[in-house]
Protein backbone atom coordinates (compact mmCIF):
# COMPACT_ATOMS: atom_id res chain seq x y z
CA UNK A 1 0.00 0.00 0.00
CA UNK A 2 1.29 3.44 -0.91
CA UNK A 3 0.49 6.29 1.40
CA UNK A 4 1.67 9.83 0.71
CA UNK A 5 2.00 11.75 3.97
CA UNK A 6 4.07 14.59 2.53
CA UNK A 7 1.44 17.35 2.82
CA UNK A 8 0.53 16.36 6.36
CA UNK A 9 4.18 16.15 7.42
CA UNK A 10 5.03 19.48 5.81
CA UNK A 11 2.18 21.07 7.78
CA UNK A 12 3.81 19.77 10.97
CA UNK A 13 7.11 21.39 9.97
CA UNK A 14 5.29 24.68 9.25
CA UNK A 15 3.70 24.51 12.69
CA UNK A 16 7.09 23.74 14.26
CA UNK A 17 8.49 26.75 12.38
CA UNK A 18 5.80 28.99 13.88
CA UNK A 19 6.40 27.63 17.38
CA UNK A 20 10.17 28.02 17.35
CA UNK A 21 10.14 31.50 15.80
CA UNK A 22 7.45 32.68 18.24
CA UNK A 23 9.92 32.19 21.10
CA UNK A 24 12.24 34.84 19.58
CA UNK A 25 15.20 32.63 20.61
CA UNK A 26 15.84 31.43 17.02
CA UNK A 27 16.17 33.01 13.62
CA UNK A 28 15.41 31.20 10.39
CA UNK A 29 18.51 31.00 8.20
CA UNK A 30 17.23 28.60 5.57
CA UNK A 31 13.93 26.97 4.63
CA UNK A 32 14.41 24.36 7.38
CA UNK A 33 17.30 25.59 9.49
CA UNK A 34 17.34 27.82 12.57
CA UNK A 35 20.24 29.51 14.34
CA UNK A 36 19.94 30.20 18.04
CA UNK A 37 19.89 33.83 19.15
CA UNK A 38 20.78 32.66 22.65
CA UNK A 39 23.79 30.63 23.65
CA UNK A 40 23.52 27.01 24.70
CA UNK A 41 26.61 26.00 26.63
CA UNK A 42 28.21 29.24 25.46
CA UNK A 43 27.57 28.47 21.77
CA UNK A 44 25.14 29.51 19.11
CA UNK A 45 23.82 26.36 17.47
CA UNK A 46 21.94 25.48 14.31
CA UNK A 47 18.86 23.29 14.56
CA UNK A 48 17.49 21.44 11.53
CA UNK A 49 14.05 19.75 11.74
CA UNK A 50 13.00 16.99 9.33
CA UNK A 51 10.76 13.96 9.39
CA UNK A 52 11.75 10.37 10.11
CA UNK A 53 9.75 7.19 10.64
CA UNK A 54 10.45 5.66 14.05
CA UNK A 55 9.68 1.95 14.35
CA UNK A 56 8.96 0.39 17.72
CA UNK A 57 6.83 -2.27 19.34
CA UNK A 58 3.56 -1.23 20.89
CA UNK A 59 1.93 -3.42 23.56
CA UNK A 60 -1.79 -3.11 24.18
CA UNK A 61 -4.59 -5.03 25.90
CA UNK A 62 -7.32 -6.82 23.97
CA UNK A 63 -10.28 -9.00 24.80
CA UNK A 64 -13.53 -8.32 26.56
CA UNK A 65 -11.89 -7.88 29.96
CA UNK A 66 -8.58 -6.57 28.57
CA UNK A 67 -6.80 -9.57 30.07
CA UNK A 68 -4.79 -10.49 27.00
CA UNK A 69 -1.74 -8.47 25.94
CA UNK A 70 -0.55 -8.36 22.37
CA UNK A 71 1.96 -6.26 20.51
CA UNK A 72 2.58 -4.98 17.05
CA UNK A 73 5.26 -2.98 15.32
CA UNK A 74 4.33 0.64 14.77
CA UNK A 75 5.87 3.12 12.32
CA UNK A 76 5.19 6.71 13.32
CA UNK A 77 6.49 9.90 11.71
CA UNK A 78 8.41 12.10 14.16
CA UNK A 79 10.06 15.45 13.67
CA UNK A 80 13.78 14.90 14.14
CA UNK A 81 15.53 18.02 15.47
CA UNK A 82 19.24 17.75 14.67
CA UNK A 83 22.17 19.78 15.90
CA UNK A 84 25.83 19.17 15.12
CA UNK A 85 28.66 19.95 17.50
CA UNK A 86 32.35 20.04 16.72
CA UNK A 87 34.60 17.50 18.35
CA UNK A 88 34.14 14.12 19.91
CA UNK A 89 31.13 13.14 22.00
CA UNK A 90 30.89 13.27 25.80
CA UNK A 91 33.00 16.38 26.20
CA UNK A 92 32.07 19.00 28.81
CA UNK A 93 31.21 21.51 26.06
CA UNK A 94 28.85 19.03 24.36
CA UNK A 95 27.24 18.17 27.67
CA UNK A 96 26.65 21.85 28.49
CA UNK A 97 24.95 22.44 25.12
CA UNK A 98 22.80 19.31 25.40
CA UNK A 99 21.71 20.01 28.97
CA UNK A 100 20.77 23.62 28.23
CA UNK A 101 18.99 22.77 24.96
CA UNK A 102 16.94 20.07 26.70
CA UNK A 103 15.91 22.56 29.41
CA UNK A 104 14.96 25.08 26.71
CA UNK A 105 12.85 22.50 24.83
CA UNK A 106 10.94 21.48 27.95
CA UNK A 107 10.35 25.10 28.93
CA UNK A 108 9.48 26.59 25.54
CA UNK A 109 7.91 23.98 23.27
CA UNK A 110 4.45 22.48 23.78
CA UNK A 111 5.66 19.10 22.45
CA UNK A 112 7.93 17.06 24.69
CA UNK A 113 10.59 14.80 23.19
CA UNK A 114 10.59 11.03 22.77
CA UNK A 115 12.21 9.72 25.95
CA UNK A 116 14.74 6.91 26.30
CA UNK A 117 16.44 6.47 29.67
CA UNK A 118 19.58 5.12 27.97
CA UNK A 119 20.00 8.09 25.61
CA UNK A 120 22.18 11.10 26.40
CA UNK A 121 20.07 13.30 28.71
CA UNK A 122 17.19 10.91 28.03
CA UNK A 123 16.24 12.45 24.68
CA UNK A 124 19.16 12.52 22.23
CA UNK A 125 20.29 9.96 19.73
CA UNK A 126 23.95 10.40 18.91
CA UNK A 127 25.61 9.83 15.56
CA UNK A 128 29.32 10.16 15.07
CA UNK A 129 30.97 10.47 11.70
CA UNK A 130 32.33 7.19 10.38
CA UNK A 131 35.14 9.11 8.68
CA UNK A 132 36.16 11.75 11.15
CA UNK A 133 35.93 12.51 14.84
CA UNK A 134 35.65 16.26 14.33
CA UNK A 135 31.85 16.47 14.71
CA UNK A 136 28.92 14.69 16.34
CA UNK A 137 25.20 14.85 15.48
CA UNK A 138 22.62 14.90 18.27
CA UNK A 139 18.94 14.42 17.48
CA UNK A 140 15.81 14.66 19.60
CA UNK A 141 12.36 13.68 18.32
CA UNK A 142 9.04 15.46 18.83
CA UNK A 143 5.53 14.77 17.57
CA UNK A 144 2.40 16.95 17.84
CA UNK A 145 0.31 13.76 18.14
CA UNK A 146 2.25 12.96 21.35
CA UNK A 147 2.52 16.40 23.03
CA UNK A 148 3.62 14.80 26.30
CA UNK A 149 6.30 12.80 24.52
CA UNK A 150 6.60 9.06 24.34
CA UNK A 151 8.61 6.54 26.26
CA UNK A 152 9.78 3.25 24.86
CA UNK A 153 12.40 0.95 26.29
CA UNK A 154 14.67 0.81 23.28
CA UNK A 155 17.46 2.78 21.71
CA UNK A 156 16.60 6.05 19.97
CA UNK A 157 19.37 5.58 17.39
Amino acid sequence: MKLNLDRYLQQEIVLFNELILKTKDWKQIDLYAYESRIKFGGKNIILVPYHVLKNYGYVYRVGVSGDKKTSEDVSTPWIACRIELEGEQDTPSHNDVLKELKAWVYENLPWKPFYDEDAPYGIYSRQCSAYSRDWTKYIFYINPDYPDGWWENHNLG
